[in-house]
């Protein structure tokens, strides 16, 4: 069995994570274009489709087919998305802290539900009127 040098390990691992922090950018990157986008489906699916090809061609070649390699490539992948999640995550919390609305930590106070008044059996109100049984 043949030594595997120390530093294609450590290759394969920065090759690894510079994939990860490239797959999640460009993930990150996508998600924010959705909503503003005619075909969000397209977009989604050839942006996987780019990540998942780019991802899976560049661990294979760092690793050179090799266990170890392989291992270190696919640890610095998930390295690289460990670091975007906290970089994203830290603006998101923030935001959400604020407004009160994701990352705030707690339901919000104040809140009101809006539900449809449903009149009850025999009542004089209209069938699709928004007027309640109270609103005589």
């Amino acid at each position: 069995m043949s030594e595997i040098p120390a530093a294609a390990v450590a290759l394969a691992g920065a090759s690894g994570l510079l994939l990860g922090l490239l797959y999640f950018a460009t993930l990150w990157w996508t998600v924010r274009r959705v909503p503003a986008t005619r075909r969000p489906g397209m977009l989604v699916a050839g942006s996987f489709l780019f990540r998942a090809g780019v991802v899976s061609v560049g661990i294979v070649l760092a690793s050179g087919g090799r266990p170890l390699p392989l291992l270190a490539a696919i640890a610095g992948f998930l390295l690289g998305r460990t670091m975007l999640i906290r970089r994203v995550r830290a603006p998101i919390a923030t935001a959400g802290a604020i407004s009160g609305g994701i990352g705030a930590g707690k339901a919000r106070q104040g809140t009101t539900t809006l539900t449809a008044p449903v009149a009850p059996a025999g009542s004089e109100t209209p069938a699709g009127s928004l007027a309640g049984p109270d609103s005589r």
